[in-house]
C-alpha cells in the first residue's frame, strides 16, 4: 500500500481503494483497486508465492472490465466497469477548440474520442449517472466527422488517398450529402461546409491516430516523407475551415512539430504533458 501511494500523481490526493463482495456472507476481497489510464486494475497480495487468488477471479467474474473495448457504448451497454472521466471532456470543450494529445497505443486514446463522439452528438442515455449528465445541453447535436487512421496498414499516398476517400464517402452517405469534388483536400473542405450549412452547428473534427500512415513507413524515409505531405494538404483543411468548426481533437503516438506536418495551425493547443489531463 505504501508503494502505491508513494508511485501516485504528486499532485493529487494520495487514496486506495479496496473491493469487497456486495453479497451476504461473502468472504471475497481484493486488496487494492487501481484506476489508470480510464481502466480498473484489481491488486492482490500475497506473502508467499503460492496461492489460488479465489478472490480475484470472483472479481473479475462478476465486475466486467473493458480491456480494449473503444466503444462508450459497449462499455455502458454491456455493464462494464468506467472509470468516469466525463468531466475533464467537459474541461476539454469548455477550455479551447482545437487540441493534440499523444500517447503510447492502448492508453485510451481511441475511446476518449469516442466518448467526444457520443457528446456532441447528443447521446444522453449514455451518459446517464456521468459527471457531464447534468452540465450538458443535450438540445444541441453536432455533426462529428471521425477519421480513424488506425485500423489500417498503407503502403504509399495512393493507398491513403483511398482510404481518405472511403472515410469521407462513409460521412456523406451518413449526412445524405454527395460528394462535389474530386480531390480529398476539396472534399473535405466542402463537406465541412456543407454541413455546417444543412445542420445549423458547427462541425467536430476527431483524427484518432493521425500519424500512424507515417510510422507505417518510418524504415523508409522518401515514403515517410511522401506520407507526410498527404498529411499535411488534409490537416491544413481545420485551419481554412475555422469558422465551421466547433471542436477538433487529434491523436496519435508521437508527436511531430507543428511546422512539419500542422503548418498553420498554429492554435492547437498541445496537452500531452499537462498535468491536468495525464
Amino acid at each position: 500500500g505504501q508503494e502505491l501511494v508513494a508511485y501516485s500523481k504528486s499532485y493529487e490526493k494520495p487514496e486506495l481503494y479496496f473491493w469487497e463482495r456486495e453479497k451476504t456472507g461473502a468472504q471475497a476481497e481484493v486488496d487494492y483497486v487501481m484506476q489508470l489510464n480510464g481502466q480498473i486494475f484489481p491488486i492482490e497480495v500475497k506473502s508467499g508465492t503460492t496461492g489460488r487468488l479465489k478472490s480475484m477471479r470472483i472479481f473479475m467474474e462478476e465486475k466486467k472490465l473493458p480491456i480494449g473495448i473503444q466503444s462508450l457504448a459497449k462499455i455502458i451497454q454491456g455493464g462494464y466497469y468506467y472509470a468516469d472521466k466525463t468531466a475533464l471532456v467537459l474541461q476539454l470543450v469548455h477550455e479551447g477548440s482545437y487540441f493534440f494529445l499523444s500517447r503510447p497505443r492502448r492508453f485510451g486514446k481511441s475511446l476518449l474520442l469516442d466518448t467526444v463522439k457520443e457528446l456532441f452528438e447528443a447521446n444522453q442515455p449514455l451518459f446517464t449517472g456521468l459527471a457531464t449528465y447534468e452540465q450538458w445541453d443535450w438540445s444541441q447535436r453536432h455533426p462529428v466527422l471521425l477519421l480513424n487512421f488506425g485500423n489500417a496498414s498503407l503502403r504509399d499516398p495512393p493507398d491513403l488517398t483511398r482510404l481518405l476517400h472511403q472515410q469521407l464517402e462513409n460521412h456523406e452517405r451518413q449526412f445524405d450529402l454527395p460528394a462535389r469534388y474530386p480531390d480529398i483536400r476539396s472534399r473535405f473542405g466542402d463537406l465541412i461546409l456543407r454541413l455546417h450549412q444543412s445542420t445549423g452547428q458547427k462541425v467536430v473534427i476527431l483524427v484518432d491516430e493521425y500519424d500512424k500512415p507515417i510510422l507505417d513507413r518510418i524504415d523508409d524515409s522518401a515514403m515517410a516523407r511522401a506520407m507526410r505531405e498527404e498529411l499535411k494538404d488534409l490537416y491544413s483543411v481545420i485551419k481554412g475551415m475555422d469558422a465551421h468548426i466547433r471542436f477538433a481533437m487529434l491523436t496519435g503516438v508521437s508527436k511531430f512539430s507543428k511546422v512539419s506536418l500542422f503548418s498553420g495551425l498554429n492554435n492547437l493547443k498541445d496537452i500531452t504533458l499537462s498535468p491536468r489531463y495525464s
